[in-house]
């Protein structure tokens, strides 16, 4: 898998000058998933409920780019 450089994200405009990344429920896996990837696949693939949300609340969607990368913390070093 590539280093992740850019990650593409759906958003909703709440109120002007608010905004607020899309999310769905997922009722099997009983928790809410970020309408966000590192790739066009995945975008592309939620693009549908992007699109039904926009419908079905009168929001306004974008899909946004945000490719400026800073690693701000290691979590755990993986020893070889």
């Amino acid at each position: 898998m590539p280093k992740i450089e850019k990650i593409y994200a759906y958003v909703a405009t709440e109120a002007p000058g608010e905004e607020g990344i899309l999310a769905m429920f997922l009722p099997g896996a009983h928790t809410w998933f970020p309408m966000v990837g590192a790739d066009m696949e995945r975008i592309n693939s939620l693009k549908p409920y992007a699109e039904k949300v926009a419908r079905q609340a009168n929001k306004r969607i974008v899909l946004a780019e945000f490719s400026v990368r800073k690693d701000l913390e290691v979590v755990k070093e993986v020893e070889n």
